[in-house]
């Protein structure tokens, strides 16, 4: 078992408001592993569920229109490419806003 505790700062402006802490809990059988291993491993399998989430309910994406099996595969996989299409395009907008240029 790997405890992960997180101190999460709620501020207003340079004011700390108060401090909120948390535990992250995380239970494995993997022995040969460090901590931070463990929780890399655990956080990108929450990741990859959450893409799968997405997909079922954002783009409907495990919906299947057809009734063969190669028709719905090739309709998930097209919804599975754009899907990520549309997230690599969001990592690659700028980090400063427009109005930064007017400045």
């Amino acid at each position: 078992m790997v405890v992960l505790k997180k101190n999460l700062s709620v501020e207003r402006g340079e004011r700390v408001l108060f401090d909120d802490i948390r535990y992250f809990f995380y239970i494995t059988t993997l022995r040969g592993r460090t901590a931070g291993e463990v929780v890399e491993l655990a956080n990108g399998r929450c990741d990859q569920e959450n893409v799968i989430e997405q997909l079922k309910n954002g783009v409907n994406a495990m919906r299947m229109p057809v009734r063969d099996l190669e028709s719905n595969w090739a309709y998930m996989v097209m919804a599975a490419l754009a899907w990520n299409l549309k997230a690599w395009f969001g990592l690659l907008m700028p980090n400063v806003g427009r109005w930064y240029a007017q400045m």
